[in-house]
């Protein structure tokens, strides 16, 4: 969240610049009112008149400093930038940022086909450089990864070895009636019921022995029976609902940024919105939306040349 979350600047904002220049260490002024450049500020001086568009550092650097300010302490910052400006804003960012405050290069796959018209390979991949208020305050980038409301017990890779399951196990076959001791094939991987199991309303009413290839151990097996998580299914094998505390487990994200939308999906949803493509280099839902699930705390939005800033 920002400190004010109502503010909104125009597109032709404007702050001194000279002032910026100095805030944030670009420029000194020395005790005869005489300006000293920072080397970093050469070098984009020189930059500026060779091999990049004209007025970006103009441009850039009051929306940067501003998009700080408005950070909270354990605010995070995310900047979509192609490979003309990328290591240029990179340079600038640490400027502002500070270098202790950068987390990561995002590499964002933004389309599904290259173009074919770049000299020397197809590219397909945009950047997202991502920047903390304070680093120490900001905790991992993470999602949730569990995609399953179930899991398995057992697994072809582990030894054989028998397990007992208390009465009231879950049984995932209507009314009542009796699974017969024996061998029973599931698809590549078999399991042997040790006891006839007898069941009434879904529910096991003796103790029974297991034997198989279980990947979990005997206390593994107690404590999902006792949280009622472990069943036999349809085809008497065995598996095991997701506790609430895994559901509330994240996994840390790469920096490879797969499957998280592309340009054709950004391009079909900004025609669906507005009726028409009204800007370009549109970001898709999905990539934003897992950008803002992956911080703990939500940011700001601005813009930064022809990317996006969300957080």
């Amino acid at each position: 969240m920002t400190k004010n979350e109502n503010f909104i600047y125009p597109d032709n904002f404007r702050k001194d610049y000279q002032a910026i220049l100095q805030e944030v260490g670009l420029l000194e002024i020395d005790e005869n009112g005489e300006e000293k450049e920072s080397e970093t500020l050469k070098f984009f001086r020189n930059i500026q008149g060779s091999r990049t568009h004209s007025g970006w550092l103009a441009f850039m650097l009051p929306r940067l400093k501003l998009a700080r300010d408005l950070l909270k302490d354990d605010g995070v910052i995310f900047i979509s930038i192609d490979d003309n400006e990328q290591a240029n804003l990179k340079i600038l960012c640490d400027e502002i940022f500070g270098e202790e405050n950068f987390v990561e290069v995002l590499h964002w796959k933004r389309k599904k086909q290259p173009s074919f018209l770049s000299k020397h390979t197809a590219g397909v991949m945009e950047y997202i450089l991502v920047y903390a208020k304070q680093s120490n305050n900001l905790e991992k980038l993470s999602l949730e990864t569990l995609s399953d409301a179930t899991k398995k017990v057992m697994n072809l890779t582990n030894t054989t070895s028998v397990r007992f399951f208390k009465k009231g196990m879950r049984v995932k076959l209507e009314g009542s009636g009796i699974i017969k001791k024996g061998v029973y094939q599931i698809k590549t991987m078999s399991l042997e019921y040790l006891d006839d199991v007898i069941y009434e309303n879904g529910i096991t009413k003796n103790d029974i022995k297991i034997k198989a290839q279980f990947s979990v151990s005997q206390d593994k097996i107690d404590k999902y029976i006792s949280e009622n998580l472990i069943f036999i299914t349809t085809n008497y094998s065995l598996r095991r609902n997701v506790s609430q505390e895994e559901q509330q487990k994240k996994k840390s994200i790469t920096n490879l940024l797969l499957d998280w939308g592309d340009n054709q999906d950004s391009d079909k949803e900004i025609i669906e919105i507005f009726n028409g493509k009204v800007f370009d280099n549109p970001k898709p839902i999905m990539l934003i939306k897992k950008l803002l699930k992956a911080t703990t705390t939500p940011s700001t939005s601005a813009g930064g040349g022809g990317g996006t800033l969300a957080a």
